[in-house]
Order: structure tokens, then C-alpha cells, then sequence
């Protein structure tokens, strides 16, 4: 049985994959249009984050992370009201990957999304794909969504997309 609105929260395993992997030491400022309960940017410190979730239940975990959080549907929102944003980093809901991902980049110049590592097999992407050429991170691991160390058989990874003009993209590694 899916999750409501499909929530899954993201796993430390899988946070923590991504934060040995990139430096936000010099980021200004983060969104999380998928915050949920926060799981992705719980500890983050020196930099303005902002968390958008749909779920007005996860308000007040979110506002014990940070004062900036916004409570609404995320692919309705204009980009005005939330600012531009050094990154974007996102656990989005499989069903709304895509629209995640495009919508999230008039937000920023790079994000970082947690997907299935079959988001990649799709005619319906094909085009986009090879144009946006995203890096990606296969996560040596399967993480857990359940909590318990269960794993649904699917392989994921962190998918960097980019606005750059200077940006080459196309690379993969395992992490």
C-alpha cells in the first residue's frame, strides 16, 4: 500500500550518501520543495533553508528545523515567493519526479534529487534527459524507507541537475 501523498522519508543512509559527496560549505541558501519532516535538511547550519510540504502536518517539525517554511503545493508556486536558492534538495514524490525536478530549477542553478535509478529508463524523458544530461550518484546501497532496514528492491540515486551555462553533466558514479 502507497503512503499518503507519497511520503517517504528520506533515509539517513541516504542523506548522508549525498552530504559525503557534494560540499555545501559555501551554499547561501537551500529549498526543500519535498521537506516532509525534514529528514533532508535537519542539521544543516550556516545557510538560510526553506522547506515547502504539501502536508500541513509536518509544519511543526518543519519550523523547529527553520523559521522559513511554507505550507502548500509546491508545483503551484510561483518562484517569486520563495526566492532564488544557491541549491535545491529533494526526496519528491516518485509520481511527480519530473514535474518536481523542472519546476524545482526556476528555483536555483543546481538540485539534487533522490530518484529510482529507473527514472532513467523512460521514452517519455528520453528527449529531456539527454538534453538537461543530469550527474548521477548510484547509491551503493538500498536505503531503507521503512525504517526497519527494509528495502523495496529498487536501486536509487542522487540525480544533479543543473542550470549552468558552463555545465557538461552525463557523469555517473557509485557512492
Amino acid at each position: 500500500m502507497r503512503s499518503p501523498l507519497d511520503f517517504y522519508e528520506t533515509p539517513k543512509e541516504a542523506v548522508d550518501a549525498l552530504f559525503d559527496n557534494i560540499d555545501i560549505s559555501n551554499v547561501h541558501s537551500i529549498l526543500d520543495p519535498a521537506a516532509g519532516s525534514g529528514a533532508l535538511i535537519r542539521g544543516i547550519e550556516n545557510c538560510v533553508v526553506t522547506a515547502v510540504d504539501i502536508d500541513n502536518r509536518h509544519g511543526a517539525s518543519l519550523e523547529k528545523i527553520t523559521p522559513n517554511v511554507w505550507l502548500g503545493d509546491f508545483l503551484e508556486t510561483n518562484p517569486k515567493a520563495l526566492g532564488y536558492h544557491s541549491i535545491v534538495l529533494a526526496n519528491p514524490p516518485y509520481y511527480l519526479a519530473e514535474e518536481f525536478v523542472k519546476h524545482s530549477m526556476l528555483f536555483c542553478d543546481n538540485g539534487y534529487f533522490l530518484l529510482r535509478l529507473n527514472f532513467l529508463g523512460s521514452a517519455k524523458r528520453k528527449k529531456w534527459l539527454k538534453m538537461t544530461r543530469p550527474n548521477i550518484k548510484v547509491l551503493s546501497k538500498r536505503p531503507s524507507f521503512t525504517g526497519d532496514g527494509r528495502t523495496d528492491g529498487t536501486e536509487y540515486a542522487w540525480f544533479h541537475f543543473s542550470n549552468s551555462s558552463r555545465w557538461k553533466g552525463g557523469e555517473w558514479e557509485i557512492i
